[in-house]
């Protein structure tokens, strides 16, 4: 396959102006890099924290963009299980060290030294962009159309929390109703669960015995639950989350019918 010398991308080069549209040269994938002609790249809220200068130390020019869904083209030489012509999908997170305290324990999406996609990695506002082998997601053959972009990110934020419910539980509350959400309920509806949207007064105080942490929002009555323990996924960000970059696990706390009342 005969790669073009130029492509056009999607360029933030200040916080106030518009991105601009360039000509600019091929990406060449280094020895652990694949290159990707991108398919589609979704837009997500983080990109436009960026772009307003709310996340602010990008890498500028910056190509934006980290919901990426596209087939790979060219491989690096220690690249290994991905072959021209797959299908990858490139999140958010695109880079950690393997070697600080947060990798070590599992938590590599607090990385000290991670980088990131469309933030301080260029990414898919473009038609064609690189990635470190390791943190793409092969993914098949029937995710090739633009609507799988968004699971890698809203997706891959929702799921992992939506999981982590009992699989019997057949009432689900949702509290922060945003693209991880819209996703979720799709899913909770199609295995014929309830879904309650939760407003943040709604929300009970929990208490570290249950979450591990002491959750948003005022004690108020949900008296729609019923008798039993109610699984509720709440989808929000830890505190300071644009200094972690909003990519911390979303908490799962099991509550009875007399501790939300």
């Amino acid at each position: 396959m005969e790669l073009p010398k130029m492509m056009q991308a999607m360029v933030f080069e200040e916080i106030g102006k518009p991105l601009a549209l360039k000509e600019m040269p091929l990406p060449e994938p280094t020895a652990y890099q694949v290159l990707v002609k991108v398919i589609a790249c979704g837009i997500c809220r983080t990109d436009l924290h960026i772009i307003d200068g709310e996340l602010n130390q990008p890498k500028l020019p910056l190509i934006p963009g980290h919901e990426i869904l596209g087939q790979v083209v060219l491989i690096g030489e220690q690249v290994s299980g991905i072959e021209p012509g797959d299908i990858v999908g490139i999140p958010w997170l695109g880079y950690t060290c393997g070697k600080c305290k947060y990798c070590k324990s599992g938590k590599e999406n607090l990385c000290e030294n991670a980088e990131f996609t469309g933030y301080t990695i260029d990414g898919g506002y473009a038609q064609y962009t690189i990635a470190h082998y390791q943190y793409c997601f092969q993914l098949p053959v029937n995710y090739t159309g633009p609507e799988a972009a968004p699971l890698l990110c809203a997706g891959l934020i929702g799921y992992p929390s939506y999981r982590m419910a009992n699989n019997h539980a057949q009432n689900i509350g949702l509290y922060g109703f945003g693209a991880a959400a819209h996703i979720i309920i799709q899913i909770a509806i199609h295995e014929r669960k309830k879904v309650l949207r939760l407003h943040a007064r709604e929300i009970p105080q929990a208490s570290n015995s249950h979450s591990g942490s002491v959750l948003p929002g005022r004690a108020g009555p949900i008296r729609s639950f019923p008798k039993n323990r109610t699984p509720l996924l709440f989808l929000r960000p830890p505190e300071n989350s644009f200094q972690k970059h909003c990519m911390i696990p979303i908490k799962a706390v099991m509550l009875s019918a007399e501790e939300s009342i």
